[in-house]
């Protein structure tokens, strides 16, 4: 996560609660069978290198530009245009336009929870692998080619005997994710030490904010992830939206590694719901109206009791359509019938506060 900065208020708005309104998604999963295909056109990632460490994993390398960005439903205007990979099986699609923009995007897809893969030499390691990464208009491709456990160094002799091949592909039209499991080779000792509690496969898109000014940080971050976990070959699915206020909840581990040609596709929809998804910002709850359902005039009801210096109304498409200054009310009277988003803010540099209206 990078650290952004303020700039002007009316950024701050309309980027906040466009960012909010946007992350109206769902992830919608499948389990396909399917012959699995070596990649044949790539860049070989990992040739020369020797090394086991993450932080050392590709040097330089490891946060590179796309060719070709990805952009996520609802985000047209952040395409995420950075790729970052590494020793733990999985990669990260990246936005990121510090300082000019407050929010960074993420989209996250792995296969092991824990701990490090490599393909890299060792003593114990005489079957060199590779990562492989392929780039087109309509998608990208990264290829884990045999490659080995650090774990597995601990166990036993040290001997690296495990093995897994599987790849990882973003398909930019269909907005969907795929893991694709090719042979693998694992040892009872490794499947007993590190699979019984570390495997897990799955996807998470995520916007973070952070404000760093003179008299405070303020952070928030929203995030939507689908895993599977259970019987590989016949896996449950779990989605969870999160936020810096929820609690954490049990996640289900895979109880192996997915057979040769097994499939996971998890697939990015925009719902067609206007309940849009708006947490607290930086710890505070949500503001309250009243009335709410409203036809005309709204009075925000909150435990401070100071005059906003500024109150705002946001529309669907993340902009600012009315303003009320100096005021704990606003006429929404005008306003077509719909759901918007209703900001106030106390001091006059000072962050929003936001709830949810239902105009009739």
């Amino acid at each position: 996560m990078k650290k952004t900065l303020l700039l002007t208020a009316i950024m701050f708005t309309s980027s906040i609660m466009w960012s909010q309104l946007d992350l109206n998604l769902e992830i919608n999963f499948s389990h396909l069978q399917r012959d699995y295909q070596p990649l044949e056109e790539y860049t070989n990632l990992t040739e020369g290198l020797e090394a086991w460490g993450h932080q050392d994993f590709f040097g330089d390398n490891e946060f590179f530009e796309l060719s070709s960005p990805y952009v996520m439903p609802g985000f047209e205007s952040r395409p995420l245009n950075y790729i970052e990979l590494g020793a733990y099986g999985g990669i990260i699609l990246e936005y990121e336009n510090w300082p000019t923009d407050l929010y960074s995007l993420g989209l996250e897809a792995v296969v092991l929870d824990y701990g490090l893969i490599s393909p890299l030499n060792d003593p114990g390691n005489s079957d060199q692998g590779a990562i492989l990464f392929y780039e087109g208009v309509n998608g990208l491709k990264v290829e884990f080619q045999n490659v080995a456990f650090e774990s597995e160094l601990d166990i036993g002799d040290g001997s690296l005997i495990s093995r897994i091949n599987f790849q990882i592909a973003v398909d930019y039209a269909q907005n969907c994710v795929e893991f694709h499991f090719g042979p693998s080779t694992i040892s009872p000792e490794l499947q007993q030490e590190y699979f019984d509690d570390y495997l897990i496969t799955g996807v998470g898109f995520d916007w973070y904010y952070e404000e760093d000014n003179s008299a405070q940080t303020i952070e928030d971050w929203l995030i939507i992830f689908g895993i599977v976990g259970g019987d590989p070959a016949n896996p449950n699915f779990q989605q969870l939206i999160e936020g810096p206020d929820s609690d954490e909840e049990d996640i289900e581990h895979l109880d192996g590694i997915p057979e040769d040609g097994t499939v996971y596709r998890f697939c990015f929809m925009q719902t067609t719901s206007v309940d849009e998804i708006v947490p607290g910002i930086s710890g505070k709850e949500p503001l309250d109206f009243f009335p709410n359902p409203a036809s005309g005039t709204v009075r925000i009801g909150t435990d401070i009791e100071a005059t906003p210096r500024e109150i705002i109304a946001i529309g669907k498409s993340g902009k600012v359509i009315l303003q009320a200054r100096e005021s704990r009310e606003i006429d929404v009277s005008n306003l077509p019938a719909g759901t918007y988003i209703i900001g106030a803010r106390y001091d006059e540099n000072g962050p929003f506060q936001y709830g949810k209206l239902v105009k009739q």
